[in-house]
C-alpha cells in the first residue's frame, strides 16, 4: 500500500503532521524515534519506502491512530494509552497493511530495541573510557608541573 510514490507521500505526510502536532523539530522527533534526521526527511517527503519498524515504533510511542495514519479516516491520536494488547494489534494491521509477516515485524522491533540499548551501552562505555584517557593525561600534566615546582 504505501511502497507507491503517491501513497509515500501521503504517508509522509501524515508523518510531518504527527510531529508538529506533537510540537517536535525534525532532529528531536528522528532521536525520539530512534532514526536519523535524514531518514525522517526522505520519509516526510515520500522519497523512500516508510520501514514497518519505523511506524511501529511511531505508533507505539506517539499513540496515533493507525487507521488515521493509513486512510486518514479517525481521530489523529487515540484516547487510550498503547499496551501489549493494543501492540499485537498494531502489529496486525501493519503487517495486513504492508504485507509484511507479522513474526517478521515484531522480530524487526525486537532487535531494533536491542540495538538501541547496545549502542547507548557502547556509547557510554565509549564515553567513560576517553573521559578516563583524559583525566589520566590531566594527572600527567598535574605530576609534570608538581615535579618542575618541587625542583625549584
Amino acid at each position: 500500500m504505501y511502497s507507491s510514490i503517491e501513497n509515500r507521500t501521503i504517508l509522509g505526510k501524515r508523518i510531518r503532521i504527527i510531529r508538529e502536532k506533537l510540537s517536535m523539530n525534525r532532529d528531536v522527533f528522528a532521536e525520539w524515534v530512534n532514526i536519523c534526521p535524514r531518514t525522517l526527511s526522505d520519509y516526510e517527503s515520500g522519497r523512500t519506502n516508510i520501514k514497518p519498524t519505523f511506524l511501529f515504533k511511531l505508533i507505539e510511542k506517539s499513540n496515533v491512530n493507525i487507521n488515521w495514519l493509513f486512510s486518514g479516516i479517525g481521530k489523529l491520536f487515540n484516547k487510550t494509552i498503547n499496551n501489549n494488547k493494543n501492540k499485537w494489534v498494531t502489529v496486525k494491521r501493519l503487517s495486513e497493511i504492508t504485507g509484511v509477516p507479522e513474526r517478521t515485524i515484531h522480530y524487526r522491533c525486537q532487535i531494533d530495541r536491542y540495538v538501541s540499548r547496545k549502542s547507548l551501552n557502547n556509547l557510554s562505555e565509549v564515553l567513560l573510557s576517553s573521559l578516563e584517557e583524559d583525566l589520566q593525561e590531566i594527572y600527567s600534566k598535574i605530576n609534570v608541573q608538581l615535579e618542575s615546582i618541587k625542583v625549584k
